[in-house]
């Protein structure tokens, strides 16, 4: 299982989670389950309150929606990363 390191942005609403040892050989961008379906994003999709995922280089930014808390999101996006890679 991956190590996963999820550190607040500037934007209130998005999280970057750095994966260890992973990188993407282009970037990806995502704004629904249905676009996610079939990725190693799709569990992240199943959370409450993602909105969106860019991921590049070695880490996923996580966008959330308004009324989501980062404190309930942090370690199901870190757990639902570390599955998918």
């Amino acid at each position: 299982m991956a190590e996963i390191i999820a550190l607040p942005t500037p934007n209130p609403q998005a999280y970057k989670f750095t994966i260890e040892g992973h990188t993407f050989p282009q970037p990806v961008t995502l704004s629904d389950a249905a676009a996610a379906a079939g990725t190693p994003f799709e569990a992240l999709f199943k959370l409450p309150g993602v909105a969106g995922v860019f991921a590049t280089a070695n880490f996923v930014t996580v966008t959330k929606q308004p009324d989501a808390a980062w404190d309930q999101l942090i370690e199901p996006a870190k757990q639902a990363l570390a599955s998918g890679f």
